[in-house]
């Protein structure tokens, strides 16, 4: 099939989800009502609540949600049971589901003055439920913090040129908020600047790319280290000086990204060489936590792209702390959602139709499997980005570069802001009780400490194949907080609690096929 009308459905499929189905959550769920004051404005402490424009609020809240997971999901689902199911899953999903879940758990925060998910389900459910909750979300964050911190080492020793734009990104954000929100230069000027300094630090980069005189894994180690200290450092700083302009100036070039990708795709035209279905059932691999029967695995891999607990997480953390008025909450919560299935459909295909399930002679190089096995995802989806980019002209070598930038900056704004999450996370977990463990220091040293320990000696890869499906748990149980606040304010509930009845039965199929698998060996 050809992976342009593939797109295409898609794009349309997305674009009418957010044009009309976002309408029916919020006219008959959340009704709007801008003469409330938002967490943002109520309770403004120029440190974690700060309101801003929506536009600037969408490009926190889309590069905080949009990490390594709607890449390597699409592409870990794609190459063990086909493409066929993960359109379907990443499309329906998305646009019934995860836009739903991270739409209404972002109002739910700002309704509760900004709180967390977990500690909304505390009132609203029992205050049990929310220790439990936040338990299960703080080990999933601090997880989070050691694999993409790895992740994003991993990619700034394997492509040296990507280095200094990415260093430089925090400088010039730091300038971005200095002068818009003290210096209160237009916002839009500031933006341009912004992004030409951005510009010519990424030419910089190409041509002074910065390796460091180690081994590879010393580098990854020194990488590591010195992203730790960032995120420590991100953490406690005021979320308009560095968190919210990092990320919103990194949209632009996720955008870019996505805009090109899609430009390629679409002069390319190149048919769909993965089957659409590969097999019902693959080998289950219990140290990967890989494989396994279509249904419920695929869900539980794919993920991020589909419907995400780690979402909840950013409404309820950090973009309800910022959210200027209640009508923003769809286009930054609901929209958000559709751009990340937007970015994992262009991940899907970029393997399937800008990769060979089997490569003719002379184009081993670009075969799907044998990338996948012998380089990892992030090499192959950023040759299957550079395949499609060379239709409009650009070298396969320059395309793999965009293909790892885009992936190197995704990953780096997830990072810091589950820096930022586990420190909300601690403080409402132990900080409540014990007012001196609540301490921002501490609520940041404590997660970043056993996350650098773990990424350091690679021993969250005990622990880590079961995380996709505990953070689609967190998902079930955010939409069932959703689902009980809506019911005690006399709201329809279908909406949430058939999305949070199939998440609980998907996630409880993995779990019964996973543990056996795990203590069996396979």
């Amino acid at each position: 099939m050809n992976s342009a009308v593939v797109a295409v459905i898609a794009l349309a499929a997305l674009f009418l989800g957010y044009k009309f189905y976002s309408k029916v959550i919020e006219e008959k769920l959340v009704k709007p009502d801008n003469a409330k004051l938002t967490p943002a404005h109520e309770l403004e402490d120029k440190m974690d609540y700060s309101p801003t424009r929506s536009s600037a609020l969408f490009g926190h809240h889309f590069s905080s949600i949009a990490g390594a997971g709607p890449i390597l999901g699409p592409l870990s689902a794609a190459l063990q049971w086909g493409w066929a199911f993960c359109f379907l899953w990443i499309v329906l999903g998305s646009v019934l589901m995860g836009a739903v879940h991270d739409f209404t758990t972002l109002v739910l925060s700002i309704r509760h003055k900004g709180i967390s998910v977990p500690d909304a389900a505390g009132e609203i459910i029992n205050p049990r439920v929310k220790y439990v909750f936040l338990v299960v979300v703080w080990i999933t964050l601090v997880l989070v913090i050691a694999v993409f911190g790895t992740v994003s080492a991993k990619t700034l020793t394997a492509e040296p040129r990507i280095v200094i734009p990415i260093l430089m990104l925090c400088p010039i954000a730091v300038g971005f908020g200095v002068s818009v929100d003290r210096m209160k230069l237009n916002f839009w000027l500031a933006t341009i600047l912004a992004l030409l300094l951005l510009a010519i630090f990424l030419a910089i980069g190409y041509y002074h790319p910065v390796s460091l005189p180690f081994s590879s894994l010393t580098s990854e180690r020194t990488w590591f280290a010195l992203l730790t200290v960032y995120c420590f450092i991100a953490s406690l700083v005021p979320v308009w000086l560095l968190l919210r302009p990092r990320d919103y100036l990194s949209i632009y070039v996720l955008f870019a990204g996505l805009l090109l990708g899609y430009i390629g795709l679409f002069t390319k035209h190149a048919p769909i060489s993965t089957p659409a279905l590969v097999q019902f059932s693959a080998d289950f691999n219990p140290a990967q936590g890989s494989g396994g029967p279509l249904l419920p695995m695929l869900c539980i891999t794919i993920a991020c792209g589909a419907i995400s607990g780690f979402h909840c997480l950013v409404s309820g953390g950090t973009s309800s702390k910022q959210l200027d008025k209640e009508s923003d909450a769809r286009v930054v919560g609901y929209g958000s959602m559709i751009a990340e299935a937007a970015l994992a459909v262009l991940a899907l295909l970029a393997v399937t139709a800008g990769l060979y399930w089997k490569a003719p002679i002379g184009e081993e190089g670009l075969q799907f499997g044998s990338l996948m096995a012998e380089e990892g995802w992030i090499l192959t989806f950023s040759t299957g980005l550079g395949n499609f980019l060379t239709s409009i002209g650009i070298p396969l070598s320059i395309g793999i570069l965009m293909g790892t930038l885009m992936l190197g900056q995704f990953v780096i704004t997830s990072l810091d802001t589950c820096t930022r999450l586990t420190r909300f996370t601690w403080t409402e977990m132990i900080g409540e009780r014990i007012p001196r463990l609540g301490n921002r220091s501490i609520a940041t040293t404590v997660p970043l400490a056993i996350a650098f320990y773990l990424g350091w000696t690679g021993n969250y890869t005990i622990v880590w194949p079961v995380f996709a499906t505990a953070n689609q748990i967190v998902a079930a149980l955010a939409l069932l907080t959703v689902s009980a606040w809506l019911l005690g304010t006399k709201k329809p509930t279908k909406y949430t609690l058939i999305p949070c009845i199939i998440m609980l039965c998907l996630t409880t199929g993995a779990l019964l096929y996973e543990i056996p698998a795990f203590f069996g060996g396979g």
